[in-house]
């Protein structure tokens, strides 16, 4: 990921956690479940698989997330060069986006 990219996305995801309710809940939910972790009265082994497995189930989700970014931009550029907007393209002459399957007018 480019680090233009990377900036929006942080920014993005900032707003996003101050904006969205459910994601608010979900961030003091994990203060309170990393509380409960720390006081757990297991070895440093057992914390360690389990730091281990919560690291590799965001890593992979973090993977995912980004994939499908990419996945949806170049949706997005290969409908934009199928279907050009008719204002960004004179010849152009149908009104009607058919991007996604849609009939509206754009």
């Amino acid at each position: 990921m480019s680090k233009r990219t990377e900036r929006m996305s942080r920014s993005a995801a900032e707003r996003i956690n101050r904006k969205d309710t459910v994601i608010r809940q979900n961030n003091a939910e994990l203060e309170e479940l990393r509380s409960q972790y720390e006081n757990l009265d297991i070895c440093e082994e057992d914390k360690q698989v389990i730091d281990d497995y919560i690291a590799c189930k965001d890593a992979r989700a973090d993977r995912m997330a980004e994939k499908l970014y990419e996945k949806g931009r170049k949706d997005v550029k290969r409908c934009e060069e199928m279907y050009p907007h008719p204002k960004t393209d004179p010849q152009m002459h149908d009104p009607v986006c058919h991007c996604y399957g849609g009939t509206g007018s754009v």
